[in-house]
């Protein structure tokens, strides 16, 4: 007995046209079967019930429902038996039985199709309205094309039989095989054709529907292939199809590349000028000069001066193609030289600035560092300013190199009082980076509002940090010391009337020219070269040595401003002297307030007592005009500030000692001086009691000045000297010293627990204070029998290793850290006074702050490319 096997229900993508009858070959499995049963075969087609006349073996037309899918329909065999079978489902295996009752599996076609066996770049597996662009571009690059071995399906045409031809695609370019389909489609149609207009017009074969009328193929008047490549739409489809391909063989053409290409470009571009610009701000911020002029806006009169910055812009625009260019194109509201911009670039460069001071500043370098502080009031503004400065470490490739101080920023205060500096201070260490529980100093001047424990600024931040010890600022004290000692009646009167004849001649330049003139006049008669110095130097407030320089200046000139004054007086003495009189003739016509003021500096000058004291200051001062340069110093470490001031005191407690002998020596030059200016050689008259006058008695004058002028002033700057730097005040920082090897090497051993007591407050800032005592000892050791010992702190620290020394490296960093003076503060006020003139009254507070940074730090290497990339960061506008 044999046995039929009934065909799985065909897809729809086998399905032909409904006037095609189409007779389906048997499977391959039939020919091991009966050969006299005739094989019942069906065709699909769209509905399950419809009948479809089979064929049998005798050419008889069977009528036969075609099954559903799972439906069971009963086959014969030759022995007119019925045996019940189920139609497959699609994927599902059916098993074929041969002549010797073998099972065979068999996949369904709907399995074939749904198999792995279907290529991913088939057209027909695609909806074309759901096709992306990922999915257009993989079909164009490598659509699928059937090799010269493959085996087309067959489709019978009555007694024809019909496939798909290879020829096709090679005549056709446009053509593509769809093995999903089995049939052709137009690729460049299915992927970039439009729909043609007009009512009704719908696209079919070749772009909806796949290609499967192979009869109809060729043909010049009904061939689907040669009319379809005349249809309007198919053509723009083919050259939108290679347009297509050659973009993307080549990239460089397309449009949003081309686009892309020239925003980077002109984004470059854009950002060169803009690095250019910022070159022209940092350039005037670094010179201190004004950027804006009186009207720089768009509005300005373009022949006027439109201020240094747009001028200097225009003038580097001549050489700078980039810029030039950006200049001519950039719209009025981009031109990036506005105030708004110069503000916000000014504030990165302050950052700038402020982050490479504060690198230093790390956990694993030195953590700690020192503020000084001081307060200005803006007279221009109307406003204090608060200046706060920092003294840390430099390191350089992981070593420290020098002890450095400097400007960390500015900030205008609404009030003087102590409990509002201390906050301003604290907020501004905040907004800089650093943590104000590592300051490990303070240092201000000595007036009450910042020196005071209990109501000023160090007493309250002390208590807020108990490490932050207060320092007074030394170059503050050495002028109380030179201020309190002038108080002496002929002092005081002395420097009056150096003044008043500075002031004379400086608030007139008429007196300024006729001085010079007269000068000249006398240096020609003389035979001398004109004197460098032409003008009086004041008497500088603050700065003493400056008026060490104003003493020696008045010295020098005293003879030549005493014959001016006494042309101006007396003109009519001068007449037998023709170029004198010649000068007198120009008519200068004194008034009769120069003419009072001019006799009252010869009357002062003219008084013996007056010289006296003038030499008397200038020699007794002399001692402490290096220490006052010294004091100055950014570097200056306390081990060398207090060596200078025990110096200086040792020199003038010397001059005291030698009075006698000294003052002979300086009354020469006083009656030298004396009888250039025509001044008597006397003494004031003495009464026997006078509460304003000195009535010391003396046998001559030389006697009576040395012990009226001379020696009280020697004694008050000693006792001043005395009285701000006692010993009390070295006590302070004494431990400190003793770290270094010059000093430590001369001391016993047994001294040794003794400073680490003085050091034992800076318990919390090393490793252990327990195991110190020996790291002193090995470090003595060391330099004890060494020749070239280093003799400061900084020098100390730099022949310390960390790793062996950890607790005395600490303890020599902190020391370092000290501060001397606070004339940082008054530095940064100096750059102030320089850069907010009157005409930049109104600028703000961060404006300031940067332009005086970067006045003063020149040295700093700034990136103008990294400036430019912050600016581009934080812009709050779209940029270019």
């Amino acid at each position: 007995m044999s046995f039929f096997t009934k065909r799985p229900r065909a897809t729809e993508d086998h399905a032909s046209t409904s006037d095609d009858p189409v007779r389906l070959q048997p499977t391959p499995s039939t020919s091991q079967l009966t050969a006299d049963v005739p094989i019942p075969t069906t065709r699909p087609t769209s509905s399950g019930d419809e009948q479809v006349p089979l064929t049998a073996a005798g050419d008889e037309q069977v009528p036969v429902t075609t099954p559903t899918a799972g439906e069971q329909v009963p086959l014969t065999t030759a022995d007119d038996e019925r045996v019940p079978m189920t139609t497959p489902t699609a994927g599902e295996q059916v098993p074929l039985t041969t002549a010797d009752d073998e099972q065979v599996p068999v996949t369904t076609a709907a399995q074939q199709v749904g198999d792995k066996q279907i290529p991913d770049n088939d057209v027909g597996k695609f909806q074309r309205s759901e096709l992306c662009n990922d999915d257009k571009l993989k079909l164009m690059k490598n659509h699928f094309r059937p090799g010269n071995k493959f085996d087309f399906p067959v489709r019978q045409h009555k007694c024809k039989t019909l496939k798909f031809k290879l020829c096709w695609l090679d005549d056709f370019p446009w053509l593509v095989y769809s093995k999903v389909k089995n049939g052709g489609y137009c690729l460049p149609c299915v992927l970039f054709a439009t729909k043609p207009e007009g009512r009704g017009c719908e696209f079919g074969v070749l772009i909806k529907k796949s290609f499967i009328d192979f009869r109809k193929a060729l043909g010049k008047k009904d061939g689907i292939l040669p009319n379809h490549e005349t249809n309007a739409f198919h053509k723009l489809a083919v050259a939108a199809f290679a347009e297509r391909k050659h973009v993307e063989e080549n990239p460089a053409v397309r449009i949003d590349i081309q686009l892309e290409k020239l925003k980077q470009n002109r984004y470059s571009s854009n950002k060169a000028a803009l690095g250019s610009i910022i070159e022209c701000i940092i350039y005037l911020g670094r010179q201190g000069l004004a950027f804006r002029g009186h009207r720089d806006t768009s509005t300005a009169d373009p022949d006027t001066n439109k201020g240094n910055l747009q001028e200097l812009v225009q003038f580097r625009a001549k050489t700078d193609d980039i810029l030039r260019s950006f200049i001519k194109s950039c719209p009025k509201n981009a031109t990036y030289v506005s105030n708004t911009t110069q503000n916000e670039v000014l504030e990165i460069l302050g950052d700038v600035i402020r982050e490479s001071l504060t690198a230093n500043i790390t956990e694993e370098r030195c953590p700690f560092f020192s503020i000084i502080a001081d307060e200005l009031t803006d007279d221009i503004a109307n406003k204090h300013i608060l200046s706060l400065c920092i003294r840390f470490l430099e390191y350089v490739d992981g070593k420290v190199s020098d002890i450095q101080e400097g400007l960390l920023d500015f900030s205008y205060t609404e009030r003087g009082t102590a409990a509002h500096l201390v906050k301003m201070l604290r907020s501004k260490l905040v907004d800089c980076g650093l943590n104000h529980l590592n300051v490990h100093r303070q240092s201000y001047n000595t007036t009450s509002c910042m020196s005071s424990d209990n109501q000023g600024v160090q007493g309250i931040f002390r208590r807020e940090v108990p490490r932050a010890v207060y320092t007074p600022c030394n170059s503050h004290k050495l002028n109380l010391v030179i201020a309190s000692a002038s108080k002496l009646p002929q002092i005081r009167n002395c420097v009056t009337a150096v003044n008043d004849a500075f002031l004379f001649f400086n608030l007139s330049h008429k007196r300024q020219g006729f001085f010079e003139k007269v000068m000249m006049i006398l240096h020609t008669k003389e035979g001398q070269n004109l004197q460098r110095q032409k003008k009086l130097k004041g008497l500088c407030k603050t700065r003493w040595v400056e008026r060490f320089e104003a003493f020696d200046n008045f010295i020098d000139m005293a003879p030549l401003f005493m014959t001016t004054c006494d042309i101006i007086v007396n003109p009519h003495l001068y007449g037998n002297d023709a170029e004198i009189s010649a000068l007198i003739e120009e008519k200068w016509s004194w008034d009769r307030e120069t003419k009072t003021k001019a006799q009252g500096i010869l009357a002062n000058f003219r008084e013996f007592e007056t010289i006296v004291s003038l030499i008397v200051l200038r020699n007794v001062l002399a001692p402490l005009r290096e220490i006052t340069i010294k004091l100055q110093q950014r570097d200056l470490d306390v081990r060398t500030a207090y060596s200078l001031l025990s110096s200086v005191k040792e020199d003038v407690g010397r001059m005291r000692a030698e009075v006698d002998d000294r003052f002979d020596g300086w009354y020469v030059e006083i009656k030298k001086i004396a009888g250039q200016l025509e001044a008597e050689e006397r003494t004031r008259r003495r009464a026997i009691s006078n509460a304003f006058r000195a009535t010391h008695p003396a046998d001559d004058p030389k006697e009576y000045f040395k012990r009226a002028i001379v020696i009280p002033f020697i004694d008050d700057v000693n006792t001043q000297l005395a009285d701000r730097f006692s010993d009390q005040s070295v006590s302070v920082v004494s431990g400190f010293m003793s770290l270094i090897p010059s000093v430590i090497a001369k001391m016993d051993v047994k001294e040794i627990p003794t400073v680490v007591d003085k050091l034992s407050d800076y318990e919390p800032d090393i490793d252990r204070l327990a195991s110190l005592q020996t790291e002193l000892e090995i470090w003595r050791g060391r330099w004890i029998d060494s020749e070239n010992t280093p003799d400061s702190l900084l020098t100390s620290l730099k022949c310390c290793p960390k790793d062996l020394f950890p607790n005395l490296h600490t303890l020599l960093q902190l020391g370092c850290l000290i501060p001397v003076t606070s004339c940082e503060a008054e530095r940064s006020f100096s750059a102030v006074r320089r850069i907010k003139t009157t005409l930049r009254s109104t600028m703000r507070e961060e404006r300031l702050s940067a332009l005086v940074l970067l006045n003063t730090y020149r040295r700093v290497n700034i990136n103008v490319e990294d400036i430019v990339k912050r600016f581009i960061l934080e812009a709050t506008q779209n940029l270019f």
